[in-house]
C-alpha cells in the first residue's frame, strides 16, 4: 500500500507493476486506509494458504508408495513397532520410510502433517 501526495498516471504504473496493493493520495480517510490495510491483509493471506496447500501437494507427491503408506499409518497413530508389524516389515525399515517422508515433505513430527492440512 503506497501514500502519496502527488501521485501521477507514471507513478500509478510503476507502483502497480512492482506489486503494490492499493495507491491512496494524501490525505487518506482513516477508515479507508483501515479498510485497504484489512483488504490486502486478507488478499495476503489467502495467498499464502494457497500456496501452503500447493507446496504441501508438490511434496505430498513425492513420497514413494510406501513412505505415504507409513505416513498415513502414523498419522492414525499408530507408532513405528505397530506399522511395522502391519505392514510385516521390520521397525528399522520404518524408521527409514518415515524419517525419508519427513524431509521430503519438510516437516520435523506427524503433527506437522495435521496442521499443513487444516491451515
Amino acid at each position: 500500500i503506497f501514500l502519496t501526495a502527488h501521485a501521477d498516471l507514471d507513478m500509478a504504473i510503476s507502483v502497480f507493476t512492482k506489486g503494490a496493493f492499493h495507491l491512496l493520495k494524501k490525505p487518506v480517510d482513516p477508515l479507508t486506509l483501515l479498510q485497504t490495510i484489512e483488504e490486502a491483509t486478507a488478499k495476503d493471506k489467502n495467498a499464502r494458504s494457497e500456496s501452503r496447500y500447493s507446496n504441501f501437494d508438490n511434496r505430498w507427491n513425492l513420497l514413494s508408495q510406501r513412505e505415504r503408506q507409513v505416513i498415513e499409518l502414523a498419522m492414525q497413530g499408530l507408532m513405528n513397532y505397530q506399522i511395522a508389524e502391519r505392514l510385516n516389515l521390520s521397525e528399522r525399515t520404518i524408521e527409514s520410510h518415515r524419517f525419508n517422508a519427513y524431509k521430503k515433505l519438510g516437516i520435523s513430527a506427524i503433527e506437522d502433517i495435521r496442521r499443513l492440512r487444516n491451515d
